[in-house]
């Protein structure tokens, strides 16, 4: 006499008949262990059968349940990788973005970035943290500072310029702009106080300590600076983005002496539309294109000289890079995602150094880096001798 039992995977009816210990579900094609209480006797080894679809179907009907058998196994797949996709996105994005988890996984770039770290001391100062208040920042992305040792701190969006000392300790605040979103690009200082800006796609020349407009310095074909630098000489160096990539500058009485057209793309070939500038002791011109994820040289006299850089994970390339400078020794500091990677003047690929954080600015001053991330905290380093 045959038994009857239902699948444990669909569902579905399974009639038992005889001594059988294992029958296989016709519509999931399950194999299915029969339970004790419905055995006659004891295991048997496995009868080779047919296996049949109960006659009281139609075959349509037995075609809907085959398909809902196999809906429901592909249903059940499905829930058991949807938690790893989602545990994998997440580890990914955290190893994407967290230099801790990153640490935990090792690899080629992240021994690059810490070869040299930063050594015992090498942090001079810290201060900052989120927030609205003084000392406090809601999207730092500038910073600078002068030779009185004069920190500033400039808010991308909210037009905020915060002044505090060389300890750290809050002085001022003022506002550039009028109202809310006037985007501040750019900002370096001058040797005496002065501070170029770039906000609002416009280069101007600010009081330090009052945030009062002193002068306006425009490119040929008007708006469109993005991001500027004071060299050793006080020349103002800044790029433009309406139109074309193009590096200006202006002598320190604000005239216009220099002007290159396609800065970046007509080197590449390929356009670009975000690039930042640094200039060294001897006045070359160093222009990273961030779309082009690498950095090309200038004399300062305006001839191209060199290319280096590129997009990739090898050591000496690019993943997401960022702001540029150069040190008193003449090295140049690229701040990327996996820590800030210092190249000779000849372009030749020296280390990679700090971690923690994506570093929006940099700036030198006597042996000193000034640095801020999207921690919302401003650091003060020791720079290292590299070779």
């Amino acid at each position: 006499m045959s038994k009857e039992f239902s699948c444990p995977s669909c569902g579905a009816d399974l009639k038992l008949k005889g001594d059988e210990t294992h029958v296989c579900c016709p519509y999931c094609e399950s194999t299915v262990l029969v339970p004790d209480e419905y055995r006659d006797s004891p295991e048997q080894p496995r009868q080779q059968r047919e296996t049949t679809i109960p006659p009281d179907y139609t075959a349509a009907q037995q075609a809907a349940m085959q398909q809902a058998a196999k809906s429901a196994k592909f249903g059940r797949w499905l829930g058991c990788l949807l938690p790893l996709v989602i545990i994998g996105f997440v580890l990914f994005m955290n190893y994407q973005f967290n230099p801790a988890v990153r640490g935990m996984f090792g690899g080629a770039v992240e021994k690059a970035a810490s070869s040299v770290g930063l050594a015992e001391g090498s942090e001079l100062l810290s201060f900052g943290g989120e927030g609205t208040g003084a000392g406090l920042f809601e999207d730092a992305r500038s910073v600078t500072s002068d030779a009185d040792g004069n920190i500033y701190v400039a808010e991308y969006g909210s037009g905020r310029v915060q002044v505090f000392d060389g300890e750290g300790e809050f002085q001022n605040q003022w506002f550039v702009g009028e109202g809310e979103d006037v985007y501040i690009a750019g900002m370096d200082a001058t040797a005496d106080g002065r501070l170029a800006v770039t906000y609002g796609s416009e280069l101007w020349l600010l009081d330090g300590e009052t945030g009062e407009p002193l002068r306006q310095l425009e490119h040929p074909d008007g708006w469109g600076f993005d991001d500027v630098c004071v060299a050793d000489d006080g020349s103002i160096v800044a790029t433009w983005y309406k139109n074309r990539d193009d590096l200006v500058r202006f002598s320190p009485d604000g005239k216009l002496d220099l002007h290159i057209t396609e800065v970046v793309s007509g080197v590449t070939g390929d356009s670009e539309l975000d690039a930042n500038v640094a200039v060294d002791g001897r006045g070359a011109m160093y222009v990273l294109g961030t779309f082009n994820g690498g950095v090309v040289k200038y004399t300062r006299t305006g001839e191209f000289r060199n290319r280096f850089g590129s997009e990739g994970d090898a050591e000496g390339q690019f993943r997401s890079p960022g702001a540029v400078a150069v040190d008193g020794q003449g090295n140049l500091h690229v701040a990327d995602i996996f820590g800030v990677k210092v190249y000779a003047p000849d372009g030749r690929y020296l280390d990679t150094w700090i971690e923690g954080g994506y570093v929006y600015d940099m700036d030198f001053r006597d042996g000193r880096m000034y640095t801020v991330s999207n921690e919302e905290k401003v650091r003060v380093l020791r720079v290292p001798e590299f070779e």
